[in-house]
């Protein structure tokens, strides 16, 4: 066979495009979530996580074991995320080899490495990267199980399995793309190694089944959705597997993205025509099938546990992009496969600045927020933030001096802590950002209306608002 000794530049590459700029944006809402839960002492935190949050806790361990040893700002924080998509390019090269040739998993290398959807996550203060490299290596030993049936592969499978269990409860659609490609290869499947496998990361997963079967309980609601919306949602992450963070307002655009390379992917997979590509297409779309089923049965599934959005999908975008790459490496005529190669890298390199600059969802200048509170508040002062979730960001970023009290207002509970802080200041800040969500009466304002003089206020981007109250008739 020819070999194609490519695949060092494509990660190299990949790498590159996942350092740029990866300290560049303040810390997001979630991401702040993610820097509050490692920083807690290992015990406290795997009871904050099974107790407030609904993810496992694989992700938030090694980030704190990562904190202790590389510090808390945020290029080192999201340095493993970016370490982990770089690591998962590696795994789709050696799952399309396995699956084609070289060149296919070369392919499909260079079209996840430009992927704006797997940069933006790898970028990310969350789990979603680690969930695409452990459970992109399970995908690839289960193929390699069904092919060869070596308990080596078995057992590989297992252990990355219960890694993806533990990185992100979205790793039971993986095992239910392996179930469907079960049912499609019966006849010829080693049924018996596969049950031994999942049943063993099953069994590793065990000691967290109550508390998933709690945050399960918890989150998931009982209104049915329809058939339209999950299959709008499974359209939409297909587009975004194939190029995310496109121009707003293009639905021409996207519609032809899924037509075309949707088309494609199903063209890939009649050329390679063989048995090792419908375990690909049986897992990775199976996983998609499962997913729009249970989006029929569970309306708000798609808000609350996240089931039916990209990100928590991207598990089914190694097999898709592999399909892709089959496409444009087996095409005939070539010159198709080039041009269908060259789309895709032309459309992911016109939406990675997208990625590097913005907009960014759950996103405000924190950092900016925080330096200006810094620099102008003074012993004596109070501050009071109205402000739901979003006080996490600035949490990260402001540490109040000695002798400044703060309040998180988060309800009317919370109000006497108010009072409190606007009798014994000498002035009081109070934060804003999204206020009705927590204040939906005002009461903290009208508190402060009532007793104090508006003397200073600030506006930052995103709704971030700053105003400072001194006593009614003070200097």
């Amino acid at each position: 066979m020819r070999r194609y000794p490519w695949i060092a530049p494509v990660v190299l590459l990949g790498l590159a495009v996942r350092l740029f700029r990866l300290g560049a944006w303040d810390i997001g809402l979630d991401e702040a979530y993610s820097a509050h839960v490692a920083a807690l002492p290992l015990g406290d935190l795997l009871g904050f996580v099974a107790r407030d949050d609904f993810h496992p806790p694989l992700y938030y361990v090694l980030l704190h074991g990562w904190r202790m040893v590389a510090g808390a700002d945020e290029f080192w924080l999201r340095f493993p995320s970016a370490v982990f998509g770089t690591l998962s390019i590696g795994v789709v090269h050696r799952l399309g080899t396995e699956v084609a040739d070289e060149r296919v998993g070369l392919a499909a290398a260079l079209l996840l490495a430009l992927s704006p959807l797997h940069v933006f996550h790898a970028q990310d203060l969350r789990m979603y990267a680690l969930l695409v490299l452990v459970g992109s290596t399970a995908l690839l030993f289960f193929v390699q199980g069904v092919q060869r049936d070596r308990s080596g592969d078995w057992l590989a499978h297992a252990l990355f399995l219960a890694l993806a269990l533990y990185t992100h409860y979205g790793a039971f659609l993986l095992l239910a793309g392996e179930a469907v490609a079960v049912v499609a290869l019966v006849r010829s499947f080693p049924l018996r190694r596969w049950l031994l496998s999942v049943s063993a990361a099953l069994l590793a997963f065990a000691p967290w089944a109550v508390v998933f079967a709690q945050h399960a309980f918890r989150t998931v609601p009982s209104e049915a959705a329809g058939l339209l919306l999950p299959l709008q949602q499974v359209a939409y992450a297909l587009v975004a597997f194939t190029s995310d963070f496109l121009p707003p307002g293009t639905p021409l655009l996207k519609a032809g993205i899924l037509v075309v390379f949707g088309s494609a992917a199903v063209y890939g997979a009649l050329r390679l025509g063989d048995r090792r590509a419908w375990i690909l297409v049986a897992t990775s779309l199976g996983a998609l099938a499962v997913a729009a089923l249970v989006g029929m049965r569970f309306r708000a599934i798609a808000v609350g546990t996240n089931v039916l959005i990209p990100r928590t999908l991207l598990l089914a975008s190694a097999g898709y992009l592999v399909l892709l790459a089959a496409a444009v490496t087996r095409a005939r005529p070539q010159a198709v496969g080039w041009g269908l190669l060259a789309a895709l890298v032309a459309l992911n390199l016109s939406a990675l600045p997208r990625v590097y600059y913005g907009p960014r969802p759950l996103w405000g200048p924190w950092r900016a927020v925080a330096r200006y509170v810094a620099e102008r508040v003074h012993r004596g002062d109070g501050i009071v933030v109205v402000s739901g979730f979003w006080a996490r960001p600035l949490d990260f970023y402001f540490h109040p001096p000695d002798g400044v009290p703060v309040v998180r207002y988060g309800g009317r509970h919370d109000l006497p802590h108010v009072v409190g802080v606007v009798r014994q200041s000498r002035r009081v800040w109070l934060l804003l950002k999204q206020p009705e969500a927590v204040d939906p009466y005002g009461r903290v304002r009208g508190l402060l209306w009532s007793r104090e003089d508006l003397v200073a206020q600030a506006a930052f981007p995103t709704g971030i608002r700053i105003e400072v109250y001194a006593p009614r008739g003070g200097p």
